[in-house]
């Protein structure tokens, strides 16, 4: 049996990932390319469908860990109508170790959904 709080993580972390999906096949993005700062990309949670991208993201693989399709699903999660992600930690061992130690706040943590999203296979 699944306990209560394993569940209600996994809805909301399912809920995110649901409308990101939904909004990549159903809406239109913007994305501003004139930011030159070593950041992969940012925006502004209560501003969705707007993608600043930065010097990182250009040098980064298409896929795979720290990927542009990973920066895509970290900065989507941040955007209030998808999942209002924050900047709890950043990078793989510090999302492992968030994982492990504060599963509710690994929930709530934009690179956590990101390294899900690159390093889990599509289930079809």
């Amino acid at each position: 049996m699944v306990r209560r709080g394993r569940s209600s993580r996994f809805s909301s972390a399912k809920g995110h990932y649901d409308r990101i999906e939904y909004a990549l096949s159903n809406t239109k993005l913007t994305f501003n390319c004139g930011c030159t700062s070593s950041a992969y990309a940012y925006v502004y949670p209560t501003q969705p469908y707007r993608v600043y991208l930065c010097n990182a993201f250009w040098s980064a693989p298409n896929t795979g860990t720290d990927s542009r399709a990973g920066t895509m699903s970290h900065e989507l999660s941040h955007f209030d109508v998808f999942g209002n992600t924050d900047d709890i930690v950043y990078g793989k061992t510090g999302a492992k170790n968030l994982a492990i130690s504060n599963p509710a706040s690994a929930v709530k943590n934009a690179d956590n959904h990101e390294y899900f999203s690159e390093n889990t296979p599509a289930q079809n």
